[in-house]
């Protein structure tokens, strides 16, 4: 059970914002279930080099959080 939390711990601890060094992710944006913006439901990280990985749901209601790129 405890090497069970450990690796839940670990896992948790690498979101895929932390996982990239700053200067590579241009911007984030991040999806809420609703428009009061509580429960986050998706991400998408905008690359510097143009590509995009989006992790959970796509919905209409957005939050976006600027890096900008150091190339």
């Amino acid at each position: 059970m405890k090497k069970l939390m450990i690796a839940a711990v670990a896992l948790l601890a690498v979101s895929p914002a932390m996982a990239y060094w700053p200067g590579q992710v241009e911007y984030k944006v991040i999806y809420y279930a609703s428009g009061m913006n509580q429960d986050k439901v998706g991400e998408a990280l905008f690359f510097c080099d143009g590509t995009i990985e989006t992790t959970g749901m796509v919905t209409a209601y957005t939050d976006e959080e600027y890096y900008g790129c150091t190339n």
